[in-house]
């Protein structure tokens, strides 16, 4: 990931990653790892809970608490009614609300699960594993 973020020819405002960042048992998920090794403002987006204690949903968000002590650690984002939740964390250089208010905004774009960016490199990394055997 850092190799090919480096190619760019531009840096990116903001990085959504496939995995958590603040809401791991380390508190330093893949996406505060990358965001810290290149200084950029990261997002976690996961599929599933990895770790800590979700409250109930109050609409589409539902905090995620570190078992311990109680901080808010992420969010779950139900981004349809019949689709689970998806778990948005703080990678590096960006607010909780600020994250969940751009992952908004990208599922909207992609009318699915998951933010349009993800949902993009999920269909290209599935159509190069399906060539590949």
């Amino acid at each position: 990931m850092i190799k090919a973020l480096k190619k760019l020819s531009k840096v990116p405002d903001v990085v959504l990653v496939d995995g958590h960042g603040l809401s791991h048992p380390y508190r330093l998920g893949i996406a505060s790892h990358l965001g810290v090794v290149l200084d950029i403002p990261s997002i976690g987006v996961a599929k599933s809970l990895l770790w800590g204690i979700v409250t109930e949903f109050k609409g589409d968000i539902a905090y995620v608490l570190d078992p311990d002590t109680r901080e808010i650690i992420g969010a779950a984002l139900k981004t349809h009614p019949q689709y689970k939740p998806i778990y948005v964390s703080v990678g590096h250089r960006i607010r909780l609300e600020t994250a969940i208010e751009i992952v908004r905004y990208l599922v909207k774009a992609s009318r699915g699960r998951l933010p349009l960016p993800l949902k993009l490199a999920h269909d290209l990394a599935t159509k190069a594993k399906r060539r590949a055997r």
